[in-house]
């Protein structure tokens, strides 16, 4: 059996606004739904295997971006066969809150610039300075729990 996949890449939930007006791709994004039920349709199986979307679902890392695109993905979802657990997601750079990386959680950011992978693995280890890494995919990460893929698993000790 062939497995199809709908693979998505900078959608940009929250990226509506131009020289200070809000302009909704609303068409655009209708379209996209429309073309992807109509190739995975005519396929033999009829329906996607899952929808990978590889970075930057938000555009600013807010609440009210993710409940928008998770509104779409779930009727891109539905129009293509597969569930809301078939969707696949990896955050890209647009998908933190930037207003969140301030104080320890800036510090921390600037030390794994400085002193590279091990200072990383280092904070990754502990659970209160994991906690203060991921804060600021706070938005992310209840999005992505929701679709059941979380952004971090619990190490092995």
């Amino acid at each position: 059996m062939t497995a199809v996949f709908v693979h998505l890449s900078d959608i940009h939930f929250g990226q509506e606004k131009m020289g200070g007006q809000r302009v909704v791709n609303e068409d655009a994004r209708k379209q996209l739904i429309k073309d992807a039920a109509a190739v995975v349709s005519g396929m033999p199986s009829g329906r996607a295997s899952g929808i990978i979307v590889t970075g930057d679902i938000a555009f600013a890392g807010k609440r009210h971006e993710y409940e928008a695109a998770g509104k779409w993905l779930d009727e891109l979802a539905l129009r293509v066969g597969c569930s809301a657990a078939d969707i696949q997601m990896v955050p890209g750079n647009h998908d933190i809150d930037r207003d969140k990386i301030k104080g320890l959680t800036a510090m921390m950011l600037d030390a794994i610039y400085e002193e590279g992978e091990a200072r990383l693995d280092s904070f990754l280890e502990d659970e209160t300075s994991r906690d203060v890494l991921y804060h600021r995919f706070t938005e992310y990460r209840r999005f992505a729990d929701v679709h059941e893929r979380p952004l971090c698993q619990p190490l092995n000790s």
